[in-house]
């Protein structure tokens, strides 16, 4: 396993420490409107969106951009190449699984990627099913949402909701429910919003005092009585350059651009940020999709490196020190280690931020602090070393 042959190279011990050498040995041994911010009625925010401030504020103990870190660690939730996600519904009647399921297909044209869902007309249900990775449901008090990709293998109810009970009979409101269903799947297997990508300049074009004011009245976002602008921001404003899994041009067309309201927008329907209700993929959608799931897993191992490169350039700037670093380390271990995969990815700070190092040498590299030399969570082996000066960071796993 080379990361990406270029110089992701860590099975060579004169780059690294024991811990990623051991590894080494084992990867070589085998082979809202439009989408809803929050349920009907105000209900506040989703599952989601609580799931991930909360764990915002967690990496914000320890480090000093915990949103810009969790974009980092957002880029390595994809699926692996030919392991299909197994499918289940909690609800929902045979009508409204058929569609979910062929709106689904869509996402899948050109890619490697495939779903379980069991067999037709019924599919799987989730009750009584021995195994599932994306448990869907059907249910209009809650919204639209979904986690976003391998995130939802930590849950074992609900993973992904649609806000419908049945089927539209007309073919617009059809329409919509598909347009829907396209944006959910997006995020169940790794893409984020696109008002969230940097190149978007979407931040600057809200009228932030309505959004707040909408948060509150609207989508039920309080917190003591007051709007939680902790969440709002968390949500709405521009995150890191890494939020978005593959870096793009802004792209309008994406069904994972949320439509807001004219009033939320300092010039309305003229802001560029305002857009209608996409109800396609549009070509980047497409593109995004085919290079995160290519043929082999070999090329996705090469796209992960990409992925490593960009999050290394967004680390930088952070200027994170040894502990700092470490605890990133562990916490992209724990994302990497959530499915079977085989992988040594290199987080060259040094490089991204355009400084052309020496060779790295033995006694380079120490096992992350707080984390033994090989740690596992009785799935697979993780292996996680840190640069002496702070360079970089090294993360392996491997299944057991």
């Amino acid at each position: 396993m080379d990361g990406r042959r270029r110089r992701a190279m860590p099975l060579r011990s004169s780059r690294i420490g024991p811990a990623l050498s051991a590894l080494a040995a084992l990867t070589c041994a085998g082979g809202a409107a439009a989408h809803s911010l929050g349920g009907e009625d105000g209900a506040g925010p989703t599952p989601p969106m609580k799931a991930y401030l909360e764990e915002v504020r967690a990496l914000g103990r320890d480090l000093p951009n915990g949103v810009g870190v969790r974009g980092v660690l957002d880029q390595f939730k994809l699926w692996p190449v030919n392991a299909a996600p197994v499918v289940c519904f909690n609800n929902g009647d045979q009508a409204l699984r058929r569609l979910f399921v062929e709106t689904s297909q869509r996402w899948l044209a050109g890619t490697s990627l495939r779903f379980d869902f069991g067999s037709a007309p019924g599919y799987r249900n989730c009750a009584g099913a021995a195994k599932a990775d994306i448990r869907v449901s059907f249910n209009p008090a809650d919204g639209h949402w979904s986690y976003v990709g391998t995130d939802s293998l930590s849950f074992k109810t609900t993973t992904l909701n649609i806000g419908y009970s049945q089927v539209p009979d007309s073919d617009v409101h059809r329409a919509r429910l598909e347009e829907v269903v396209l944006h959910e799947v997006g995020h169940a297997i790794g893409f984020e919003h696109e008002h969230q990508s940097p190149e978007s300049k979407c931040e600057d074009e809200f009228d932030w005092p309505k959004v707040y004011t909408y948060a509150k009245t609207r989508w039920g976002w309080v917190k003591n009585g007051e709007v939680d602008k902790e969440a709002v921001d968390f949500n709405m404003r521009v995150l890191t350059s890494t939020e978005r899994l593959r870096m793009t041009p802004y792209d309008r067309l994406s069904i994972m651009h949320y439509y807001f309201e004219p009033a939320l927008f300092k010039r309305g329907r003229a802001s560029p940020c305002f857009v209608g209700h996409n109800r396609v993929l549009s070509e980047t959608d497409k593109r995004m999709a085919r290079e995160a799931y290519p043929a082999s897993l070999a090329m996705q191992d090469d796209h992960l490196q990409k992925r490593a490169d960009i999050a290394a350039a967004a680390l930088a700037p952070m200027g994170l020190s040894v502990p700092q670093l470490s605890r990133v380390g562990r916490a992209l271990g724990q994302v990497l280690a959530a499915v079977p995969r085989k992988i040594v990815l290199d987080f060259d700070l040094d490089r991204a931020s355009g400084n052309r190092a020496a060779t790295r040498g033995p006694g380079d590299f120490k096992p992350c602090e707080g984390q033994p030399a090989q740690a596992g969570d009785g799935q697979a082996t993780v292996a996680c070393e840190v640069a002496a000066n702070a360079s970089a960071i090294l993360v392996g796993v491997a299944p057991k």
